[in-house]
Order: structure tokens, then C-alpha cells, then sequence
């Protein structure tokens, strides 16, 4: 069954945090960011439980679209109800990572009303 998560984050430069995001993810996941559109996506596939990647050493795939407004960046994921906690925590702990020197929060909502995972920057002063 396939679960939908999303999160609206506000950010004074979404665009920035969602190219930020897709570059770095674009290391081992497959990644688009359109500065133009303000949109991009974040593929998460697995290799199948025999990877030497222990982090992709499942099988299935999930995505997330991310969506750059006027101070939100939208966070949409797409996933088999297994993967959907593993993506959220993914796109959640690397952008709240990004976001230490800001306060951000990051809260799922799945498809069905029920609370995914938070996340919370511990903001760091300069």
C-alpha cells in the first residue's frame, strides 16, 4: 500500500534548504532541483536486502517532491507504508541539519491524518 507524507516548513529561503538538500541527498539518491520552477524531487531506492550499502540494503522505492513558495518549501513523499518512516527521517534529519542555525520544524502529516515523524533544529546562535 503505498502511504503519502507531507510537511509545509517555513523558511525565509525555502529554495536555498531545497537545493541544499538535492545536491547533497544527490550523493546516493537520485535528485532534481529546477531554481527556475522552484521544484525538485528525491528518489529513494533500495538495492535490495544483499547491498553492501546497508543503507539502501532494501528493496522498494519512494519519492519526495519538494515545492519552494513564498516562505514555505512543501515536502511531499510517496512511499509503500514500510519505507515511508525511513524516507521521512532521511529528508527530515538532513534538512533540519542544514537549518542548525534557524529555528525549524519539521512535522509530518501522513495521507490519512495521522502524525509522521518531527524533527526540530537545536538552533545554534553564531
Amino acid at each position: 500500500m503505498i502511504v503519502s507524507s507531507t510537511a509545509r516548513v517555513s523558511l525565509d529561503r525555502p529554495g536555498r534548504y531545497a537545493k541544499q538538500l538535492t545536491s547533497h541527498l544527490g550523493e546516493k539518491l537520485t535528485t532534481t532541483w529546477d531554481s527556475e520552477a522552484s521544484r525538485g524531487s528525491i528518489v529513494l531506492k533500495g538495492h535490495g536486502a544483499d547491498s553492501e550499502d546497508q543503507a539502501l540494503a532494501f528493496d522498494g522505492a519512494a519519492s519526495c517532491d519538494l515545492v519552494a513558495g513564498d516562505g514555505v518549501l512543501l515536502l511531499h513523499i510517496e512511499a509503500p507504508e514500510d519505507l515511508v518512516e525511513r524516507f521521512e527521517s532521511v529528508i527530515g534529519r538532513h534538512l533540519v541539519g542544514f537549518g542548525r542555525r534557524i529555528d525549524m520544524r519539521i512535522a509530518f502529516r501522513r495521507g490519512d491524518g495521522s502524525q509522521g515523524l518531527v524533527f526540530e533544529s537545536e538552533h545554534v546562535a553564531d
